[in-house]
């Protein structure tokens, strides 16, 4: 069960990334493809610090620092592959 739900999530989460990187794919509904991208990387962003805020409440500081060095790492890793993105479709054009 649980590889029927990965091969699901992939299938979904890498069909957005080539749809929103794609000219053949209308505009609306690349835009829709971003946002839902968008989404999900802001959705486990916020779920990290989340975690950094309860793990700081609890007194356990060197856990907190794992979370604020990952989400720094995702965030970094968010830019940086949107950016290479955007270079790329923009040298296409």
């Amino acid at each position: 069960m649980g590889f029927l739900l990965e091969l699901l999530f992939d299938l979904i989460i890498e069909g957005s990334v080539e749809g929103a990187s794609s000219n053949k794919v209308p505009k609306i509904i690349r835009y829709i493809l971003i946002a839902f991208l968008l989404g999900i990387c802001g959705f486990f962003v916020i779920l990290l610090i989340a975690a950094t805020v309860i793990s700081v409440n609890e007194g356990n500081i060197p856990l907190a620092l794992l979370f604020i060095a990952t989400d720094i790492l995702m965030v970094t890793g968010i830019i940086w592959k949107s950016r290479q993105i955007y270079i790329k479709h923009k040298n296409v054009r």
